[in-house]
């Protein structure tokens, strides 16, 4: 669904009814028990409490929806059915005509900002000191491992902008769980990017002004229900939609690499990209000359035998389930 830029308020609406939709098939919640679904309490206003309720008891779930319209035509196929956590998530969207020759860096946009500062300014998680913890299908999940894999993303971006200079990145971290604070960061131009993001509706409802890329990264669940986990994207400032595009498009090249088998020694392989301007147009190139693909960066960060699970595989060809319901809330008490 696309909504126009500059209305985020109903931007987020319309992306987190469409996640209900997801998460009511993944619990098994269909038009006849809508009633028995979460409420979302006060995220969106006090008088959109029952917004999925309503929504849910409309039209029914994803499945439904998809039973009612198209399964008669077209049978669901895998990959249009719910990940739950077993096989990969990582795909990266068709990239259409990149030949076309874009405006370049808008005036006063964070990428001109960039270019004229000469270095990236780029949020991360505040580390913990923690060791590593093992999750249920024994892929590593300990934060400041995942942070390493922040920074090599900030790294990319450095790259792709700054005319293959991965290291000119000044790095500031912050609490996790201040969400605040990291939205006033991107607003005063503290920093360019937050590299670590958790995406949940409350995080990014409540984090005004904040647009969040592709996940990078998931924590696979631990309890009974495969549907929970956490994913984590890079987040920008919402009112400059070049550079969310710009950034989004940086995380889809390290996973279009690996898909393509384009290794950071066979960087060039990666296709030129105009639309971000003719001077931006090895964007694509110098990101994986930086860091190189997806794997690469998994294993530099996790070790050479690490290995990946879950919904941190590629999903490629014959591809699994791709539909997969964001977290809600990363507090469980905070709907009803």
């Amino acid at each position: 669904m696309v909504t126009r830029s500059g209305d985020p308020e109903f931007s987020d609406l319309v992306n987190w009814v469409f996640q209900s939709l997801l998460y009511a098939e993944a619990r098994n919640v269909t038009m006849e028990t809508a009633d028995t679904f979460i409420e979302t309490g006060e995220v969106f206003g006090e008088q959109y409490t029952d917004m999925f309720r309503n929504a849910l008891g409309a039209v029914g779930n994803y499945a439904e929806i998809y039973d009612r319209h198209l399964q008669s035509i077209s049978p669901r196929l895998k990959i249009n059915m719910l990940n739950n956590g077993e096989t990969g998530l990582l795909y990266s969207y068709p990239f259409g005509s990149i030949t076309t020759i874009g405006p370049g860096p808008i005036e006063d946009g964070v990428i001109e900002s960039i270019i004229q500062r000469g270095f990236l300014r780029c949020g991360i998680p505040l580390r913990t000191n923690q060791s590593a913890t093992e999750d249920t299908q024994g892929t590593s999940t300990g934060t400041d491992e995942r942070v390493e894999l922040d920074i090599e993303f900030c790294k990319a971006i450095s790259s792709s902008i700054l005319q293959r200079t991965p290291d000119n990145v000044s790095f500031e971290s912050y609490s996790p769980d201040n969400n605040s604070n990291i939205s006033q960061a991107l607003k005063d131009g503290d920093i360019d990017v937050y590299a670590g993001g958790q995406v949940d509706m409350n995080s990014d409802v409540r984090r005004p002004g904040s647009s969040f890329s592709k996940p990078y990264f998931y924590n696979n669940p631990r309890g009974d229900n495969p549907m929970d986990g956490k994913a984590f994207s890079l987040v920008t400032k919402e009112d400059d939609t070049q550079w969310t595009n710009f950034v989004n498009w940086v995380v889809m090249a390290t996973i279009y690499a690996e898909e393509n088998n384009i290794v950071q020694t066979t960087s060039n392989e990666m296709p030129l990209v105009s639309l971000f301007g003719p001077e931006l147009d090895r964007m694509m190139r110098d990101t994986i000359l930086a860091v190189g693909n997806y794997g690469e960066m998994y294993q530099r960060v996790l070790g050479q035998n690490a290995t990946r699970v879950g919904r941190n595989m590629l999903n490629v060809s014959p591809y699994g389930p791709q539909m997969y319901p964001l977290p809600l809330s990363s507090d469980n008490d905070l709907f009803g």
